[in-house]
Formats: structure tokens, sequence, C-alpha cells
């Protein structure tokens, strides 16, 4: 299954519950995860949080198998916790983490099509609609991301370095059908994984 999506200027918008909205209006489905507050930490209290701003809310109990398209929850939920962050459930879609310069090294490599891009605190997501037969996978600063069990942030959220997860101006408005030089790839690195 495609889901494709066209980014809007509500999607934009540097207000949670706009930009909420405007995914949830596009159909996608969507969790809450704890946010980062004034200090820098994440909102679950933890001091050692072993991923902060990035795990579901308890009223996510099952994590992205919990996302929902119900805006009436998302509101009441972004009401209650105005620092949460927005994440998507990656049903029908991929999304390529690419967080650093040997991820960047690979990505020139395949020469993926212009799709919709997200900068975030350490690289880029690239958002792909369709999933990948086989599943995610990681190489080197270079991930896969695909299907109902994963999960990706999605702009505004806040990152614990400070920076604000958003779309890139100049990318593809119209996210690109996931391409088959992913899977490519894949083959690429099972070859090299030694045991």
């Amino acid at each position: 299954m495609r889901v494709r999506f066209r980014v809007t200027p509500e999607m934009r918008s540097n207000d949670k519950l706009i930009a909420a909205t405007a995914y949830l209006d596009a159909g996608m489905k969507l969790l809450l995860t704890h946010g980062i507050d004034k200090r820098g930490r994440c909102t679950c209290g933890r001091r050692q949080c072993r991923s902060p701003g990035k795990h579901p809310l308890p009223e996510f109990p099952n994590g992205v198998h919990s996302a929902t398209r119900s805006s009436t929850k998302i509101k009441r939920l972004l009401i209650k916790n105005p620092d949460a962050n927005l994440a998507l459930c990656l049903e029908g879609r991929t999304v390529v983490d690419i967080d650093g310069d040997d991820g960047e090294v690979t990505l020139r490599s395949l020469e993926l099509p212009p799709t919709a891009e997200v900068i975030t605190s350490r690289g880029r997501h690239l958002h792909y609609s369709g999933e990948l037969e086989d599943g995610s996978f990681k190489t080197r600063q270079l991930d896969m991301l695909t299907g109902a069990s994963r999960y990706v942030m999605l702009p505004p959220s806040h990152h614990e370095t400070g920076v604000n997860y958003r779309w890139r101006d100049d990318s593809r408005k119209i996210t690109a059908a996931t391409p088959e030089e992913l899977d490519r790839l894949r083959k690429v690195v099972k070859k090299t994984i030694t045991f």
C-alpha cells in the first residue's frame, strides 16, 4: 500500500495543534511522545531517560500500535501536554534516516529520487510512499524505517539538542514512491555483515 501526501503550509506550522490537524487531515496515523522541557530534559521526568522526547505518552500504551487518526484524541492530549512531540506511524511508508557524513556518502551512491524531506538535529529524513518488502534495516549512519511497527518524529517536534524538526523548504512537496535502490542497498549491507 502506498500512502502519498503533500506537505502543506499547515504542516510547516510551529503550532503543534495546527500541524497535527494537517497531518490527520492527510490521513496519517499519529501518536504523541514525551517532549523536551525548558531545561532540555524529557518530560517523562526520568533523569537518565534513554530516549528523551521520543517515547510515547502513557495514553499510547502500545506505542506505535496505539497510533490514531482521531483528531479529538490528539487535540485533547496536546492541550493537556503542550510540550508533547508528534510522531508518524509508518504504515504504508518508508523513511530514510540520515545521521552524519557516512550516511550522506551512502545516500549519494544510491541516487534516490527527490521527495519530501525533514531536517533533523543530526541530518534529515526522506519520506517515501510505500513500504519496503523485507522491513526496516540499518547501515552506518543511515537507517531505513518502514511499516506499521515503526514511527518517526514529525515537525515541529523538539529534539533534546534544542533543534526543532522542520520540513525542508526546497524539497519536493509530494512524497515519491519508495525506490528500488533501497532494496539494492539492503543486499549490499547483508553481504558486508560478518558474524
